[in-house]
C-alpha cells in the first residue's frame, strides 16, 4: 500500500485537514516519523489507524475475491498473495500498487523468542528476507544470503536429488570449519559472530577460522531446515 499511515489518515480522516497538511509539507521520511510519533502519544488515533489498516485490507480482498488458500503472507502495509489482483485504488487515497513479484517461497519460522520469523521470497535471481533488517542483511550478502539465493536457483531449475546434494556439500563445508568466517555470522536479528570460548579471536570475514567460532546457529536453524523443507 503507497504511503499507508498517510493515506489511510487522510481517507479516514484520522487528523485534522491543518495537521495532514503540515504533514504533507515534510519528506517521505519526515512523515512516517511524524506519523510514528503521533500514534504514540495519541492513543486514540492509534487504535482508529490499526482499524483503517484492517478495513482496507478487507476492502482488497473483498473486491480481488481473495481467499485464505490465495494468502501467502500479510503484513502492515503489504499482501503477499499468487493471485493477481486487477482492483488496487479504493477511495481517494489507498492505492495497493503491485511492488515485487516472486517465483519461490519459504518459511522457515521463528529460530527463538528473541528473533523475528525468517521468510524468503524469490525471484528472478533477487532475494528479499523477512525478519532481518536491511542494515543486518547487508553483512550475510556475500556468505549465508548468497547460499540461499543458489539454494532457491536450485530449487526452480534443478532435481530435488540436486538440490539436496548442493545443501549436503554446504553443511559438510560448513560443519568442519572450511567456509570464510562471514558464513558464521548467525542469520537473525542480532547477526553477530559468535565463539565457544572467552577467548580473544581476530580474524577478517575472509579468514577461514580453525577454531573457537561456534557454528550451531546457522547450521541447525538455517541449513538443516532448508535440507527439511526439500524433503
Amino acid at each position: 500500500m503507497k504511503e499507508a499511515g498517510l493515506s489511510l489518515t487522510k481517507e479516514y480522516r484520522l487528523l485534522s485537514d491543518s495537521t495532514i497538511s503540515k504533514i504533507e509539507k515534510l519528506s517521505k521520511k519526515e512523515r512516517t516519523i511524524r506519523l510514528g510519533v503521533i500514534q504514540k502519544d495519541d492513543k486514540e488515533f492509534s487504535e482508529k489507524l490499526k482499524a483503517a489498516f484492517m478495513d482496507a485490507r478487507e476492502r482488497f480482498f473483498d473486491a480481488n475475491d481473495i481467499n485464505e488458500e490465495d494468502i501467502i503472507s500479510i503484513k502492515k502495509d503489504a499482501i503477499f498473495t499468487t493471485k493477481y489482483c486487477e482492483h488496487q485504488k479504493f477511495g481517494s487515497y489507498i492505492n495497493f500498487r503491485p511492488k515485487n513479484k516472486y517465483t519461490s517461497y519459504v518459511y522457515l519460522g521463528k529460530t527463538s523468542s528473541q528473533n523475528k520469523a525468517l521468510e524468503f521470497y524469490y525471484g528472478n535471481g533477487k532475494l528479499d528476507v523477512k525478519g532481518i533488517s536491511e542494515n543486518m542483511l547487508i553483512l550475510h550478502d556475500k556468505y549465508m544470503s548468497d547460499i540461499i539465493r543458489t539454494y532457491f536457483r536450485y530449487m526452480e531449475e534443478k532435481s530435488k536429488n540436486e538440490t539436496l546434494s548442493y545443501l549436503s556439500k554446504i553443511c559438510t563445508k560448513y560443519k568442519w570449519k572450511e567456509m570464510k568466517l562471514g558464513y558464521y555470522r548467525e542469520y537473525n536479528t542480532l547477526s553477530q559472530i559468535k565463539f565457544t570460548d572467552d577467548a580473544m579471536y581476530v580474524y577478517d570475514e575472509m579468514d577461514t577460522p580453525s577454531d573457537g567460532i561456534d557454528i550451531t546457529y546457522n547450521y541447525f536453524n538455517i541449513l538443516i531446515r532448508l535440507i527439511k523443507v526439500s524433503l
